[in-house]
Formats: structure tokens, C-alpha cells, sequence
């Protein structure tokens, strides 16, 4: 099985040792991705679960509490935090998972703090 890179990460040092976090499409962009497949079905039912009140919720759990192939699982979540969907973060050495809330304003979609997802700023990292 040949490996594709879904995403490349970008990470930017600010001032005072935050570090703003972007997802962006491979080389190529979302032309060359367009063909691929989506888990679509995966990615709602990870936003579902992620919506729950006791989120966020660590890695294994997460896999765990929703239903399909692991593999295609976890395309489906690196999907949603490349799209800016779902924030990954640490918990200790753990890697957990929150969902982003998105607020539509006239200026654009925004996250809960007003961050436009593909800037979300991360202390977790």
C-alpha cells in the first residue's frame, strides 16, 4: 500500500511561546485530492460524538466510541483537523480531540475565541 499525505501542517512560533497551527492541502491542493476518498459518514459521527458535553475526549476513546473501520477512522479525524473541525491537542503525553465550534459572522467563519480555523493559536502543542 502506497502511503499519500493527506495535509501538511504548519507551525508559526508567536510571541510568547504560543504557536499558531494551520492545516493545509499537500502539494498539488484540493484539485489533485478531489478523487480521493472522503469517510464522510466517519467524519460525522466523530463531530457527533465530539459534541457530547463530556468532550474532549483522548485518542483511543475516541476511536473507540464511534463505530467503523479504525483506519478509515482516523483518515476521517485527520480530515477534520485539517479542515479546522476538530482541534488536537496534549493531555499529559495523550493526544485528545474538542470539537471547534464555527460561528458564521459577516466577516467569515470564526471559531468560539474568533480565530479563523485555518489560524487556530495552540498552548497544547
Amino acid at each position: 500500500m502506497q502511503m499519500q499525505r493527506m495535509t501538511e501542517m504548519k507551525l508559526t512560533s508567536r510571541p510568547g511561546g504560543a504557536v499558531n497551527v494551520s492545516f493545509e492541502p499537500p502539494e498539488g491542493g484540493k484539485e489533485q485530492a478531489a478523487g480521493e476518498f472522503r469517510p464522510t459518514v466517519l467524519m460525522e459521527r466523530i463531530e457527533a460524538h465530539l459534541a457530547n458535553p463530556n468532550a474532549p475526549c483522548h485518542h483511543e476513546e475516541l476511536l473507540s466510541g464511534v463505530t467503523g473501520n479504525k483506519g478509515s477512522k482516523s483518515k476521517a479525524l485527520v480530515l477534520l483537523v485539517a479542515e479546522g473541525k476538530v482541534e488536537q491537542f496534549k493531555i499529559g503525553q495523550a493526544r485528545a480531540y474538542r470539537l471547534v465550534k464555527v460561528e458564521r459572522s459577516s466577516h467569515g467563519p470564526s471559531d468560539s475565541r474568533g480565530t479563523p480555523p485555518s489560524a487556530l493559536v495552540t498552548d497544547h502543542l
